[in-house]
């Protein structure tokens, strides 16, 4: 561990999630239960889905697009697994010292109509 935690720089993970097509997306408004769901309460938001079209065979998604996580140990991370803390605790440390998580790459990626909530729940079921 204190091997780990003096030479570490960085960790990254990373998923790819399909991208909506452009030419057949479907916008909907979310409800109170998604939202509260993806913890994004307040106003509704405008999200989209897949439909399904001749451009993408009616599949509803064309390509791929990643999204990512760093995290970079500082010195309360480095004496957590100095001290050979639980994954969980390291992860709640890295978040409150600002990293950004994979699901929170991709709600952004939502947000802005890349891909789809269904899309983003199958790839980050697992987180």
């Amino acid at each position: 561990p204190f091997l780990v935690s003096s030479s570490v720089i960085a960790i990254l993970a990373q998923r790819l999630i399909r991208t909506l097509c452009s030419h057949c997306r479907k916008k909907y408004t979310a409800s109170e239960e998604l939202l509260a769901q993806l913890n994004l309460e307040g106003s509704p938001k405008a999200f989209y889905k897949e439909a399904g079209c001749v451009q993408c065979k009616q599949y509803g998604y064309t390509g791929r697009a990643g999204i990512y996580e760093m995290l970079i140990p500082n010195e309360n991370i480095r004496s957590l697994i100095a001290r050979k803390a639980s994954a969980s605790m390291i992860a709640e440390e890295a978040v409150k010292s600002g990293m950004k998580t994979l699901r929170d790459a991709g709600l952004e990626k939502v947000v802005h109509g890349i891909t789809s909530v269904s899309e983003l729940l199958r790839v980050t079921e697992e987180i």
